[in-house]
């Protein structure tokens, strides 16, 4: 019959349902009035009462481990033998528990690989299996990327050099479909120059490092633009003009500033003094020291960027300004420089100190590039001096130019001078960019500087900014 508050059938449910000498055990069971000895029904063990009229109220056998089999066995009462049927031991990460010894044991490890490089597999003992994105190189299975790297649980392809041919007058491109290469020739370009040495045809005209022809060879001190192929600027100057200058004699082209310092480049430089640009012996000389005051004052330049700034009246000022249009594959420029003073030494860094500069103007910066390895003013810093007696590299870049001559003081001479300096500053491809070259007396008009300008090149090096190194 069915118990309908157990929920489930038994013998009897009262005494009434069981025969005249039996009673209904609570486990269900009809059991005899009298007993000997426990009896055991439904899993329950019950002991016979100690005047033998009956049994107990029992107690189910259980130690409540699933891991047991629960036994009731009347000659030895509840026993429990350790089982091997299916369990859970409650981690997420194994699968096919087993009991075992009357204990719920793990089984195999549950297998989190996703076959996904771009996570990192790992095992929650609470939540199981996770899969978390890492940033790890991979392979995206593309010809024609490269760098490839895991990104949000993908494979991400990057730009990629395989089809790069290293020459620079090919377009270089990459076919996926058919994991090919092509390069596509480009024609001439008249806006580029070649930079000799690199081995690379520069301006796609066929030719490897083919040097530039010179364009300094038959130029003269009568017209501006001579100026600009002096110091080897031979293309894509807009303009070269003396905006200001004290006298004629106070510039030249020349073949050299004395035997002892021939031009850099080519055959030509030129020179810019605030006193006159000729060297002793030639007509219109005159001694550096006392030298030459034209008197004509002009106004302290402007636009210095913050080096060698300054404000009032200066003298004997010259400013050769130049316009140019940078190259189609030029990332920078480099002049060379050599400044001789009779300031020198005793009136550097004073109210009488000359001064040269180069103001440079491009789109992203306008300031004085003419500056010492240390930012100061260029030439008007005793570290830069290079050559005069005692210097590190002596006086005989001196000889021939009149800054050699005796200063009436003791064995002193005339001045001295930087030796020659490299200027090199940052362009923008296509760009026009202004170059002032810069020089003028402060204090008084005498006590000359001269500058020499040469070697004007261009360079595909990229510069984060303006560097000045010497020779």
């Amino acid at each position: 019959m069915c118990d309908t508050k157990k929920g489930y059938c038994v013998d009897c449910v009262t005494s009434d349902d069981c025969p005249a000498t039996s009673f209904c055990s609570p486990g269900g069971q009809c059991l005899p009035d009298l007993c000997s000895g426990p009896a055991c029904a439904n899993g329950a063990l019950y002991q016979c009462n100690t005047d033998g009229s009956g049994f107990d109220g029992g107690k189910i056998c259980t130690d409540s481990n699933a891991c047991t089999d629960d036994e009731c066995i009347p000659a030895k009462g509840c026993l429990f033998f350790a089982s091997t049927k299916p369990c859970d031991d409650a981690n997420a990460c194994t699968t096919n528990d087993a009991c075992k010894d009357g204990s719920c044991q793990g089984g195999v490890e549950l297998a989190c690989d996703d076959g996904n490089p771009c996570t990192d597999d790992a095992c929650d003992p609470v939540t199981g299996c996770t899969h978390s994105a890492n940033k790890a190189p991979c392979d995206d299975g593309l010809f024609c990327t490269g760098g490839d790297v895991c990104a949000d649980k993908a494979c991400k392809g990057g730009p990629s050099d395989t089809c790069d041919d290293a020459n620079p007058c090919t377009v270089d491109s990459c076919v996926s479909a058919s994991s090919a290469c092509t390069h596509t020739p480009l024609p001439k370009d008249p806006n580029a120059v070649e930079f000799v040495g690199d081995k690379l045809d520069n301006n796609c005209d066929g030719q490897t490092d083919e040097p530039t022809a010179p364009c300094d060879a038959v130029v003269s001190s009568g017209s501006d633009a001579d100026y600009a192929k002096a110091i080897d600027l031979c293309a894509g100057v807009s303009s070269s003009v003396f905006a200001v200058s004290p006298s004629s004699y106070a510039r030249a082209v020349r073949a050299n500033f004395a035997a002892s310092n021939p031009p850099q480049h080519g055959s030509s430089l030129a020179v810019i003094s605030t006193g006159t640009a000729m060297l002793p012996g030639e007509p219109n000389y005159a001694a550096p020291q006392q030298g030459t005051n034209w008197q004509k004052e002009s106004s302290y330049p402007g636009d210095t960027g913050g080096s060698c700034g300054g404000s009032g009246k200066v003298l004997d000022f010259t400013d050769w300004k130049l316009s140019v249009v940078v190259p189609s594959n030029a990332k920078s420029f480099s002049v060379d420089v050599n400044v001789f003073s009779a300031e020198y030494p005793e009136y550097l860094q004073d109210q009488y100190s000359d001064t040269f500069l180069l103001l440079f103007e491009s789109q992203k910066m306008k300031r004085n590039i003419a500056q010492d390895f240390a930012g100061k003013c260029f030439f008007t810093n005793a570290m830069t001096y290079s050559v005069c007696p005692g210097c590190p590299k002596t006086a005989a870049g001196l000889a021939g130019t009149g800054y050699d001559q005796p200063a009436g003081q003791g064995n002193q001479l005339a001045g001295g001078s930087t030796g020659w300096q490299t200027i090199s500053a940052p362009v923008t491809p296509g760009e026009t960019i202004t170059l002032r070259f810069i020089i003028f007396d402060r204090g008084d008009g005498i006590f000359d500087t001269a500058a020499l300008i040469d070697n004007f090149r261009w360079s595909p090096a990229v510069l984060a900014e303006p560097i000045t190194v010497q020779k």
